[in-house]
């Protein structure tokens, strides 16, 4: 029997304690982490995410199968990308597919994510004015169905001296009604 997990919440479930086994870098038992996942993937309509260099031989697999598993994911943010580690993520997300995201916002050393999303329609990029066309070659290849593209690009010194940057007030002086 399958309980409705609308109405049930998910600290007052109780879970079979005949599971002792432990997790070797968590203390949840392996019963309780399956229960879990269970929830998130039903529940789970967006991620957020950052991508540093830190263990990626390990990190991205376990990313990109997470959000294969994740079924309801319609929204995926990523905020940040070591420029180091697009090969990584191209490996790690070979072959992956992932049809349910609509809305993407990454930047242009993501574009391999994107390749993945084949029902992406709205596609926020950003980054290096020089990166970007990788964003356009990925929307080019395997995103037909986009609607919508922005950009935030900045000079590439604007990233590494913020007073090169343009100044949004001195553009638009006047707010927006």
């Amino acid at each position: 029997m399958v309980s409705d997990y609308r109405r049930t919440p998910l600290h007052s479930q109780s879970f079979p304690q005949e599971e002792s086994t432990r997790c070797p870098t968590c203390p949840v038992r392996l019963q309780q982490r399956s229960t879990f996942r269970k929830y998130l993937t039903l529940l789970a309509s967006a991620m957020s995410v950052s991508l540093t260099r830190y263990q990626t031989e390990w990190v991205l697999p376990a990313f990109s199968a997470c959000l294969v598993s994740l079924s309801n994911l319609h929204t995926i943010e990523i905020y940040y990308v070591h420029p180091n580690i697009t090969t990584a993520i191209k490996n790690a997300f070979k072959g992956c597919s992932l049809p349910s995201i609509q809305t993407a916002a990454l930047p242009a050393a993501a574009h391999d994510i994107l390749r993945c999303c084949p029902n992406v329609r709205d596609v926020t990029c950003s980054g290096e004015v020089d990166r970007v066309n990788m964003i356009c070659g990925a929307i080019v290849a395997r995103c037909p169905k986009v609607e919508r593209i922005s950009c935030l690009c900045l000079p590439e010194k604007s990233w590494k001296r913020p007073s090169a940057a343009v100044n949004i007030s001195q553009t638009h002086p006047t707010p927006f009604p």
